[in-house]
């Protein structure tokens, strides 16, 4: 895994190139079953990392298809700790699917 990033696309001059079906499809499954949802959640949902380590099931509403993300885990010194999300605002994330 020494090749995987951070970040769901790369960075060049002219912006953000997103990964390809099949780089995503390779990430996905070099994770072990009970995890491949992390990146699936991440890579259809927009989340950053730190916004979906910080997800809990009461975030995920089924019935309005949404994720509100309300916290993420920051790193503050040794220490992991919960924060509001980036501009410290919470923020509702659409088009989750009942599949």
């Amino acid at each position: 895994m020494d090749n995987v990033t951070t970040s769901w696309c790369d960075r060049k001059q002219s912006g953000l190139i997103a990964w390809s079906d099949e780089r995503l499809h390779a990430l996905i499954h070099a994770h072990p079953d009970l995890f491949r949802p992390v990146p699936v959640i991440a890579a259809s949902c927009g989340l950053r990392q730190g916004e979906l380590f910080g997800l809990a099931l009461e975030d995920v509403d089924f019935d309005e298809q949404v994720i509100r993300v309300r916290r993420q885990i920051k790193k503050l010194g040794a220490d992991h700790v919960y924060a509001l999300p980036k501009n410290d605002r919470e923020r509702v994330v659409p088009g989750l699917s009942k599949q």
